[in-house]
């Protein structure tokens, strides 16, 4: 019993230090981090409270406070890890989203400097250009839904490329066509 006891006290401070880390993780991260993971913290919190109610009471159920302060520890792990991912994939996103504009101010230079390219070319880009726009209005990032985001990224990227090939392609077919007719 003066083991579990021990081991118990240990498991306090520890979510203390545990608390402070993801709370200051979370606060630094504030624009990255999404609602799933402030929830979990939050009950992670919760947990930890209702751990040291059973640990601080005036006669200890010293395994039972045990057993609560291991799975507050638990929340917490999973509170760090969903925060954590939200700011890795914010920060592909942000990446990734930067690096499609530029391809997109690009392409869209192409388009404007060709007069051989088709609707088909245009309309890809028109499409790759408003998710683009969509993306990185404020209205999409306050959900936090970062995953869902970087797919649509990742699409409009996709088809900026079939843009490009579409207007080269074009290009292509009309250099052809004047030689022909120039034969």
């Amino acid at each position: 019993l003066k083991g579990v006891r021990e081991q118990a006290r240990r498991l306090v401070d520890e979510l203390a230090a545990l608390d402070r880390e993801v709370r200051d993780f979370i606060r630094r991260n504030d624009a990255a981090v999404g609602g799933q993971a402030r929830s979990s913290f939050e009950t992670a919190a919760g947990a930890r409270e209702e751990a040291l109610r059973i640990a601080s009471a005036s006669r200890p159920d010293w395994p039972s406070a045990l057993k609560a302060l291991t799975r507050a520890r638990e929340e917490y792990g999973i509170a760090r890890s969903q925060a954590t991912t939200d700011v890795d994939v914010h920060r592909v996103l942000t990446s990734e989203y930067e690096d499609a504009r530029r391809y997109a101010t690009r392409v869209g230079a192409f388009l404007d400097g060709r007069s051989e390219d088709r609707p088909a070319a245009n309309r890809r880009y028109r499409g790759a250009v408003e998710v683009l726009d969509l993306v990185g209005g404020d209205g999409a990032r306050a959900g936090n839904e970062w995953p869902r985001l970087l797919e649509q990224v990742r699409g409009a990227r996709r088809d900026l490329e079939q843009s490009e090939r579409l207007a080269q392609e074009d290009v292509r077919m009309a250099r052809q066509a004047d030689a022909e007719i120039a034969e």
